[in-house]
């Protein structure tokens, strides 16, 4: 279909364009792109209109047209709003277009009046998740001072710097294979150390403040507190339910911690894998990360994003010169090494692999979201190599083994 620039082509492609936004109020993501589509075929001059084809594409999954329609609707608009250069970024980060991302982000910083001189900075750290992190980097910068002095009313209760803390919000018997897997690991190797937390008897040890309390639903964002407020309160190692060991890792991680009192592994340079973390009680870090995300929750009302605790994390590195200057202390693991089974957890066995894999960390962070992975796998490999469902059987023995 030519476009027509003319009167008569607009008002067909008006005619589209309404029926799009119909067929879009009611989910039907195809046949509204379709209609989008002829309408910018019709009269490709309206922004909003490839705007919506935009928007139609990503929610049938086309994350290339909806990249292609995006970039459409900026360079026909005459002064693009900031959320639309946004969007262009986070499309085009998704996309792994990064000149689009990074052109558009730049645009947006340049046009932006509340811009900051650090924004540049964080941009130039990566582009991924830039718009939350800009925002969250920029609240903590604001309310640094209140957070210093809310973190240091925290008093520890008890020294449980032995203690290694796991949770699973349902009962660990109510877990998935490979949760099960995991405890069970912990459990042979580290014994009465490990104290197995519920929803209801994480009640007993620590509890969030009731206005935060009200706001946070989701198991995983309340987890982040609940460790928080953990380690805070009683110190110790926190692991997530999906960490795997193959012996007692306890001095190792107590080791790792001794320049700074504090470890976890490395994300890049300013951040961190959360899912293991241990400090004594009181301590610095988690005080801090604790009242930056109340501090987060109380102002946003609901995480900015599911990494909002890695870029609270990244802002107090910025904002405060003695959160940075433990990270500074902390010995530099880079988590790519544990992270590396979770990943291949459907492929095929190879023995090989299996064994190198398992040996380049003394932790391994798991996950129980993937595909049913069948007989010969790598994830098969491991839950053969133990008993899943009971703290029994021998986590350092391999397949083949005797």
């Amino acid at each position: 279909m030519r476009p027509d620039p003319t009167v008569a082509g607009r008002v067909l492609g008006e005619r589209s364009f309404k029926k799009g936004a119909a067929l879009a109020g009611e989910k039907r993501w195809e046949e509204a792109a379709d209609a989008f589509q002829r309408a910018v075929d019709r009269y490709p001059h309206e922004p909003v209109w490839w705007r919506r084809l935009a928007l139609a594409r990503l929610h049938h999954g086309d994350v290339d047209a909806g990249l292609a329609a995006h970039r459409r609707s900026v360079e026909t608009h005459p002064d693009p709003p900031l959320r639309w250069l946004g969007d262009l970024g986070k499309v085009a980060t998704r996309a792994r277009d990064w000149g689009t991302a990074r052109a558009a982000y730049q645009e947006l910083l340049r046009k932006d009046p509340e811009t900051r001189d650090h924004d540049a900075v964080l941009l130039e750290r990566g582009l991924t998740h830039f718009l939350p992190r800009r925002r969250t980097s920029r609240f903590i910068a604001q309310n640094i001072d209140r957070i210093r002095r809310a973190a240091a009313r925290h008093e520890p209760l008890e020294d449980r710097s032995g203690t290694v803390w796991t949770y699973w919000a349902q009962g660990f018997e109510n877990a998935p294979d490979v949760v099960r897997l995991a405890h069970g690991s912990l459990v042979e190797h580290m014994g009465d150390a490990v104290v197995a937390l519920t929803a209801t008897d994480v009640a007993d040890l620590v509890t969030l403040p009731p206005d935060v309390d009200a706001l946070v639903e989701n198991h995983a964002f309340r987890s982040d507190l609940l460790r928080l407020e953990l380690l805070t309160r009683f110190g110790g190692i926190w692991m997530d339910s999906t960490c795997f060991v193959r012996h007692d890792v306890r001095a190792e991680l107590e080791e790792l911690a001794r320049p700074s009192g504090f470890f976890a592994y490395a994300k890049g340079d300013v951040t961190i894998g959360n899912w293991l973390m241990l400090t004594p009680p009181g301590h610095y870090v988690p005080a801090m990360l604790l009242e930056a995300e109340y501090a987060h929750w109380r102002e946003f009302q609901q995480n900015l994003s599911y990494f909002t605790f890695h870029h609270i994390f990244e802002a107090l590195v910025d904002a405060d010169e003695r959160f940075r200057e433990i990270w500074h202390r902390t010995p530099r693991v880079p988590f790519d090494a544990a992270l590396r089974f979770r990943h291949m957890l459907d492929e095929p066995y190879d023995a090989a692999t299996y064994r190198e894999v398992l040996d380049g960390s003394i932790v391994h962070k798991l996950t129980y979201k993937y595909d049913d992975a069948g007989p010969g796998t790598m994830i098969d490999a491991l839950m053969s190599s133990q008993d899943a469902t009971s703290p029994g059987g021998r986590a350092d023995q391999l397949p083949g083994d005797d």
